[in-house]
């Protein structure tokens, strides 16, 4: 009973101790720990996420999340399964929040409200909207506003 005891308050101090590092884990040190990215993209906005003739995702976004995998190897200095997988467009903030993909890569503007729901790399694609007019009309148009 004794020893039961003991080896019981053993495990729950390790539980204790443990617990708080676990649910600090970085996604870095989480795919140090199982070997594997899981990774997501979106197949329905060309060219950056679509299915290829095959059926398989591919794109530029696929192509950046393999540049990502190969520097995650590099920097824990071991092979790491790519696990990638199409999601919607509604689901994107989803699988980042829930813990079920480690990183999206897509084309999706940053705004304040998504800032407090998730973390933005650097940009990778900017656009911008521009206005087309005939030469000869290019002085009449005044777009700063003053």
């Amino acid at each position: 009973m004794r020893n039961t005891l003991g080896f019981t308050a053993i495990a729950l101090t390790l539980v204790l101790a443990l617990a708080p590092k676990a649910l600090a884990e970085t996604v870095l040190e989480k795919i140090a720990r199982t070997g594997e990215l899981n990774a997501a993209t979106r197949s329905d906005a060309v060219p950056f996420g679509f299915l290829d003739e095959k059926g398989k995702l591919d794109g530029y976004a696929v192509d950046l999340i393999g540049l990502v995998q190969k520097e995650v190897e590099k920097k824990l200095n071991k092979k790491v399964k790519l696990n990638l997988k199409d999601i919607k467009i509604s689901d994107r903030f989803k699988v980042i929040e829930n813990g079920s993909s480690d990183l999206v890569c897509e084309a999706t503007t940053t705004t304040n409200e998504r800032l407090e729901r998730v973390n933005f790399s650097i940009p990778f694609f900017i656009s911008g909207a521009q206005f087309l007019l005939k030469k000869e009309n290019e002085k009449s148009i005044i777009v700063t506003g003053k």
